[in-house]
């Protein structure tokens, strides 16, 4: 499959991502925690696609959800521009194709826009909304997103990575 095809089928998936954030967001739920469905998307993309392409579906889908609910406008774009940037950094440096690399780049790189996205709103409660919520959906999003690479890893992920490929979980494990 060319790149361009790759990279048409992963800003389709980023744009599915963040118009279906707000309804699947809102129906997987649970009290103050949310999964990110963008960041997974925004996460995979980085770790696959190269820098270019994720700053600029990050800063787009960050762009739209700011539209969406324009408390600060910028401060998602700037999260998502952040968050794919370095989950490209990530896929370049090391063998992201590993399950537990891609569960700490979810969960570091969640937290991480969380923190920007909290920063940017002020720091009131900061300390607070890390322990009791940030944290939490950071988990739940990396959770949510591993979850999602093993149903829909065949379609989205390189070819090399082989998520249903035996050799593949001998070596994870």
């Amino acid at each position: 499959m060319s790149t361009s095809a790759v990279s048409r089928r992963w800003v389709v998936v980023a744009i599915l991502a963040t118009m279906g954030n707000s309804v699947i967001g809102r129906w997987l739920q649970v009290g103050a925690w949310r999964p990110e469905v963008v960041m997974v998307a925004l996460v995979y993309l980085g770790l696959t696609g190269g820098s270019v392409l994720a700053v600029i579906v990050g800063f787009l889908a960050g762009i739209y959800q700011d539209l969406y609910a324009p408390q600060v406008l910028g401060t998602h774009s700037l999260a998502y521009g952040v968050v794919g940037y370095l989950a490209a950094l990530v896929g370049d440096t090391v063998r992201a194709e590993r399950v537990w690399i891609q569960g700490i780049s979810l969960f570091s790189l969640s937290l991480l826009s969380e923190l920007v996205v909290g920063v940017t709103k002020g720091w009131a409660g900061l300390a607070e909304d890390l322990l009791s919520r940030m944290l939490l959906s950071a988990l739940y999003t990396s959770l949510l997103g591993l979850l999602l690479a093993y149903i829909f890893g065949d379609w989205l992920l390189p070819k090399g990575w082989g998520v249903r490929d035996v050799s593949r979980w001998r070596r994870v494990r």
